[in-house]
């Protein structure tokens, strides 16, 4: 299950965006309804506990919202967090050091390059197996809407959605005991750059079919779900040539020939 972490304000807006992870398939814990009896943070407590993956989306409203930088705060202490911009924000600090997916000009149904990657990013933390989705309400006290506008969202444009930064232009504000105070607390991704990048090609072509009329909708979550598995697929077998590397039972050469031959094969299946 996915946690998306939104000012209350922004429901309307973050709303496509719900359901366009929702046509993917995930179960989505985003429009809140607290049942009778119960506390908000209760309730919010245990959908974070219970989540894979905690989207936070980082507006000009959500900047200033304790809540979300709560809820932000527990996905990064749980190693789960997936932030994306909508607004070119100042993010706040606590947050700047993980990669956050540029969707500042997403518009839903394009094919849109930040979107992409946040959905490769989102499989293979999450996985991408259809799940049934639960239809909640949100309730959420009202936050100000105040903020400092950056001229672009904080991130590397190397960096994936998630990955930490490892140069953050908020550091250079700091002093080094200040900026050796901040805890690395970012997921651990196995993931090759190249097969991700290939992933993303592949994203872009089945896109353009479906543009075309060449591919239904099921058909293209449907393909893109099959290229996002083989993935993770990847994944798993490039972490167990890591583990035996790091065993001593693959010398360099082997690893690196094993390696390369599982990229080619992973390529000449999709």
């Amino acid at each position: 299950m996915i946690f998306l972490s939104y000012a209350s304000a922004d429901r309307d807006r973050v709303a496509p965006l719900a359901q366009a992870l929702i046509d993917y398939g995930w179960d989505l814990w985003w429009d809140r309804k607290i049942p009778p009896g119960r506390t908000y943070d209760e309730v919010i407590e245990e959908a974070i506990d219970a989540a894979s993956a905690v989207v936070c989306v980082w507006t000009e409203r959500s900047v200033a919202s304790s809540w979300v930088k709560n809820e932000a705060d527990e996905g990064m202490r749980r190693e789960v967090l997936m932030p994306i911009s909508m607004d070119a924000v100042r993010i706040p600090l606590a947050f700047r050091r993980i990669q956050s997916a540029d969707l500042t000009d997403w518009l839903p149904g394009t094919n849109h390059e930040g979107f992409n990657e946040l959905v490769v990013a989102l499989e293979e933390l999450v996985g991408s197996e259809a799940v049934a989705v639960q239809g909640m309400g949100r309730n959420e006290p009202e936050e100000p809407a105040v903020l400092e506008r950056a001229p672009e969202p904080g991130g590397s444009p190397s960096s994936k959605p998630g990955e930490k930064i490892e140069h953050s232009p908020a550091e250079d504000e700091l002093d080094d005991a200040s900026r050796d105070a901040i805890p690395d607390r970012t997921p651990t991704q196995h993931t090759d750059a190249g097969a991700r990048a290939h992933r993303l090609e592949e994203f872009e072509k089945l896109e353009e079919l479906f543009g075309r009329g060449k591919l239904s909708r099921e058909e293209l979550r449907a393909f893109k779900h099959k290229v996002a598995l083989e993935g993770q697929e990847v994944r798993i077998q490039l972490e167990r040539l890591s583990a035996l590397r790091e065993q001593g039972k693959l010398t360099k050469d082997e690893f690196d020939a094993a390696k390369q031959m599982v990229l080619r094969d992973a390529e000449s299946q999709i």
